[in-house]
């Protein structure tokens, strides 16, 4: 059996989104193809809460992962200054650091895999491999000007903050894919064509769309006894990128306010500034913070709302929008490339320019008003059958693989 090293911070945080999902449905089928050693890219090591890590190891190697002691040792013993991480995005010497650690180990795979690719390690350990890009990469699509200015419009962090943090990305990903230009990759596959564009199309290697790329299963649509009087916002980290501010400036422009916003997920580090600005805009009787919910909880909620309310700035494909269209629930989103390249024309999808809260606000008016209804089309059948399947979806990344072991 072909032995394939997965870089990767996904199997060791604990963490819930798209992106994380995905990996964890492709390692569940892969480990029936491949041997699969997991391995840790930087972020693993630096953010991760080592003795929630340490103890989640037995549990992968239960799962049938191996996690060779090197990387036990990693978690143990790896430790970073603040200097040291700043001094990273110039040098990528943490980077350099950890490929050294781990070339050992890797001498022994054929192959390896980066199936979120965040950072570059996995192009200096000296082995074939392949990425898969599953996640919106701002600083790969936007000049650092551009960049810290569309963080400090969606309420991320002030402009006199962002433009460094932005200037010093930038230069990150140059040398990141300086350093992939000089060891290519046998192959980038994106879960949508937008993965695939600008910065990363300058890298050598095979250009592969996976699709569809991403999948809902156990879900199908049913038509509630009765919708409530209610939209629904939801995002598993509530933050700016997701329209978590947006979606305020959204619901103060909406007339009427007999109607509730539940808002799904985790609301943490902004929340005091959220609850700030749900007091300033009057909203206190509007906004309803659910919390994070999962399995029929969220189909519940989901399933009763009129309309899902979703100005996300940062998307590829978005399984909250094919949750809510697979539970009956209509959409209302912003025009960003991720979501047009998937969802543009799809009945019950209504995509608005970026940041035109009133445009938002007029559209989700009308499904919470009753002029507009949710409508299941032989189009939107076929896309959701299209779309239900994750078997599919890594079957796909299965037969790259195989294609290049």
């Amino acid at each position: 059996m072909v032995k394939l090293g997965v870089v990767s911070s996904s199997p060791f945080l604990l963490k819930e989104g798209g992106a994380e999902r995905h990996v964890w449905e492709f390692l569940r089928r892969a480990r029936d193809h491949f041997q699969i050693e997991l391995l840790p890219c930087l972020s693993a090591l630096t953010q991760g809460d080592r003795e929630k890590v340490l103890s989640k190891l037995d549990v992968l190697e239960g799962e049938g992962f191996i996690v060779p002691e090197v990387v036990r040792d990693l978690f143990t013993r790896f430790r970073v200054s603040r200097k040291e991480v700043l001094l990273n995005y110039v040098s990528l010497a943490l980077h350099e650091r950890l490929a050294k650690e781990l070339r050992r180990e890797v001498e022994g795979l054929d192959f390896l895999f980066a199936p979120n690719f965040m950072s570059p390690e996995v192009s200096m350990m000296g082995k074939p491999y392949g990425i898969l890009v599953n996640a919106y990469l701002a600083p790969l699509h936007m000049g650092p000007i551009r960049h810290s200015l569309w963080k400090a419009r969606i309420g991320q962090e002030p402009l006199y903050l962002g433009l460094a943090k932005s200037v010093i990305t930038s230069i990150y990903w140059e040398r990141s894919l300086s350093v992939m230009r000089r060891s290519p990759p046998k192959f980038i596959a994106g879960v949508n064509r937008v993965a695939l564009l600008d910065k990363l199309s300058s890298v050598p290697g095979e250009k592969i769309l996976i699709e569809p790329g991403f999948a809902v299963e156990g879900l199908s649509f049913v038509e509630p006894e009765g919708k409530g009087d209610y939209g629904v916002y939801m995002a598993a980290r509530l933050v700016p990128s997701k329209g978590l501010f947006d979606l305020l400036e959204v619901v103060k422009r909406m007339g009427g306010r007999n109607f509730r916003i539940m808002i799904l997920g985790r609301l943490e580090e902004y929340q005091e500034e959220f609850l700030r600005r749900v007091d300033e805009y009057e909203l206190r009787d509007v906004i309803v913070h659910v919390g994070y919910l999962d399995g029929r909880d969220k189909r519940e909620v989901i399933s009763r709302a009129k309309v899902l309310i979703y100005p996300s700035h940062d998307d590829t494909n978005s399984i909250v929008v094919l949750e809510s269209l697979s539970l009956g629930t209509p959409v209302v989103a912003y025009d960003i490339p991720g979501l047009r390249f998937v969802y543009e024309g799809l009945p019950n999808v209504e995509l608005v320019r970026e940041f035109d809260y009133e445009g938002m606000a007029l559209r989700a008016s009308e499904y919470l008003s009753g002029a507009k209804r949710f409508q299941l089309t032989p189009e939107l059948k076929r896309f959701l059958e299209s779309h239900s399947s994750w078997d599919r979806v890594i079957q796909q990344e299965i037969e790259v693989l195989r294609k290049y072991t």
